[in-house]
């Protein structure tokens, strides 16, 4: 393959990729569909605490521009308050719109 066809595949393949995130909308109706007739208990500090300290080093950062390294390595109190924002999330059942962003 030349270069110019190279170029014109990958544009096609984050042009379909593009593509897919417009149904996210259409999942996130499905969910909503769904009887809860079980509730499910949010997590525990614990848990994202885990999570937390489960993250890998060396990723580029979202759009934030926040590394995985700073929340890792960020102490009890950046824990505690990424888990009330977790909570927050939880509760409200609802993401902010920037998490569902990505770059390319």
């Amino acid at each position: 393959m030349d270069k110019q066809e190279i170029i014109h595949r990958w544009k096609q393949y984050f042009a379909d990729l593009m593509k897919s995130d417009n149904n996210i909308d259409n999942q996130v109706q499905e969910v909503h569909n769904i009887e809860n007739d079980t509730e499910i208990v949010p997590p525990t500090y614990k848990e994202i605490s885990n999570i937390i300290s489960k993250l890998r080093r060396n990723k580029a950062p979202g759009t934030d521009n926040i590394p995985a390294e700073l929340v890792k390595y960020g102490g009890y109190m950046l824990k505690h308050k990424m888990y009330n924002l977790i909570l927050l999330i939880w509760s409200k059942e609802q993401l902010p719109m920037e998490w569902l962003q990505g770059i390319i």
